[in-house]
């Protein structure tokens, strides 16, 4: 990743602790400007798999895009 630049940043909401949060990451070669959430992904990580069932978490992935999804301990 050297000589690259990043940006991540969570999203979240005044739920109550606990409550599902979207977080963000971008990585390019070129400096990043965009400050708002990536609607278009070309990956999406999820680790909860309670959450598939109670969001479209996949909206917006790109046709070649990456799922991945793991579990809480």
């Amino acid at each position: 990743m050297e000589g690259r630049f990043a940006q991540a940043f969570p999203s979240f909401g005044s739920e109550r602790t606990g409550a599902p949060v979207m977080a963000f990451c971008r990585i390019d070669d070129r400096p990043i400007r965009v400050r708002e959430p990536v609607v278009r992904p070309d990956a999406l990580i999820v680790q909860d798999p309670t959450l598939l069932h109670q969001a479209d978490v996949f909206e917006g992935l790109r046709p070649v895009g990456v799922p991945s999804t793991g579990g809480a301990p």
